[in-house]
């Protein structure tokens, strides 16, 4: 029964960060700080990523203050410094297991 209640706490956990940071973006905005408030909105999208409709207005504040398509909001051409690494539900690292050749 304690762990139906923790996932249920996690789950809404999400969304009530991603107000704090909508928040933050408009008072951060009203004080003359766009870009960070543009990477306010950007944290925003990624946590309210199961609520489309929210994530979609996130994400749209983000182009209007930067200017730019949604689709490079990611780091473009980065080069890879090793093998891919993500991190599990509790927050502890692995290496992906497919093998990523880097391109030269």
């Amino acid at each position: 029964m304690a762990h139906g209640r923790r996932a249920s706490i996690s789950k809404i956990m999400g969304p009530v960060h991603a107000l704090r940071y909508r928040w933050a973006a408009h008072r951060d905005e009203k004080k003359g700080f766009p870009l960070t408030a543009a990477m306010e909105w950007r944290e925003a999208a990624a946590l309210f990523a199961p609520i489309t409709p929210l994530a979609e207005r996130c994400w749209r504040e983000w182009e209007r203050i930067m200017r730019l398509p949604r689709r490079l909001a990611e780091p473009i051409g980065y080069p890879l410094c090793g093998p891919p690494v993500q991190a599990d539900h509790r927050g502890q690292f692995y290496v992906m297991a497919e093998n990523h050749a880097l391109s030269t």
